[in-house]
């Protein structure tokens, strides 16, 4: 029996990776804001491997040990032989266990090539130490990956596509006072207890703080 993909290993070369991740800047909204110097980056750090037609990607009930982005063929999700999904270009897989979603740390479905292909994988262990290593990177991973789980979480409630449209602007505020607004939360005050400074530093950096007034819209439905 065919094992499914366990800790990957690379069957393209970085160089050829990155021309398949390229394309996704303009398919996939994902990869919308990557640059070419960080796909460079990720085609890297993540491996790409091959799969051919009824490959088995991954099994239910097996740890789940890695997240992958298809970037070439497609691939047919399933549970007891029952269809729930087809994935295509752009489509990522484990993006619930890499945000460690409680339960989520066994894959739920079978998923098979329906066709030849290849997919961008990478171990959650290689992920994590991607913090300390390249904290840019890891905190685009992250972006990406929470997108996906908001997008999914977002259609399976209302039944219907998440705007991704978000205002942004860069902030007028130092790192020091950033990490002073966030932490007047309990749930963030909690999370930054499992950050060590450079992490910190890295969120808020990236993060982008916008005023609001009293009265004023800060979403619209649709």
């Amino acid at each position: 029996q065919q094992k499914a993909i366990q800790v990957p290993q690379a069957d393209l070369e970085p160089h050829i990776a990155l021309q398949l991740f390229l394309p996704l800047t303009q398919t996939n909204k994902a990869f919308s804001d990557w640059t070419l110097e960080q796909l460079r980056d990720l085609s890297a750090v993540m491996p790409v491997l091959s799969f051919h037609r009824g490959y088995h990607l991954c099994r239910r009930g097996e740890a789940a040990l890695w997240f992958g982005v298809i970037v070439s063929g497609k691939a047919l999700a399933s549970i007891d032989q029952v269809e729930v999904a087809r994935l295509e270009v752009g489509d990522i897989m484990g993006y619930m266990t890499a945000l460690g979603v409680e339960g989520s740390d066994f894959r739920s479905v079978d998923i098979v090539a329906l066709s030849a292909g290849y997919i961008a994988v990478m171990t959650f262990e290689t992920c994590q130490a991607l913090l300390r290593t390249r904290p840019i990177l890891a905190m685009k991973l992250s972006k990406m990956l929470f997108s996906k789980a908001l997008d999914v979480t977002f259609f399976n409630y209302f039944a219907k596509q998440r705007n991704p449209q978000t205002i942004t602007a860069e902030s007028e505020y130092g790192l020091k006072t950033i990490l002073q607004l966030l932490s007047s939360s309990p749930a963030m005050k909690e999370c930054f207890k499992h950050f060590d400074k450079r992490e910190l530093t890295v969120l808020a950096t990236t993060a982008r703080v916008i005023d609001f007034q009293p009265g004023q819209r800060i979403v619209r439905a649709g």
